[in-house]
């Protein structure tokens, strides 16, 4: 699972460079400056997306964590707050990104 927060890390890092403020001739030179907000605004929320899913990803490789150190540690327990965050993350999920299924 290590290469998909690789690839959205660098994705973002590449998503971060500046977007040049290209012209081309419109409206016979009068104006020749175009915006290139809305490509801005595409890349943000592109960023904004791939950070989360890189958080599901941490979040998937915590989850594993402690199953295992519950399967070493039959009587490891958890603070409340991290048991409310395990509990939300199905089990399934757990084993079938664990086992690749």
């Amino acid at each position: 699972m290590e290469k998909s927060p690789v690839a959205l890390a660098m994705e973002n890092k590449e998503l971060a460079m500046p977007v040049s403020v290209d012209y081309l001739p419109v409206a016979g030179d009068i104006e020749d400056m175009v915006a290139n907000a809305s490509r801005v605004v595409e890349r943000v929320r592109q960023q904004i997306g791939n950070r989360f899913t890189l958080l599901d990803i941490e979040r998937i490789h915590a989850d594993q964590a402690i199953d295992l150190r519950r399967q070493q540690q039959p009587g490891f327990t958890l603070s409340p707050a991290t048991a409310g965050l395990y509990m939300r993350c199905p089990e399934s999920l757990r084993s079938s990104i664990a086992t690749g299924r």
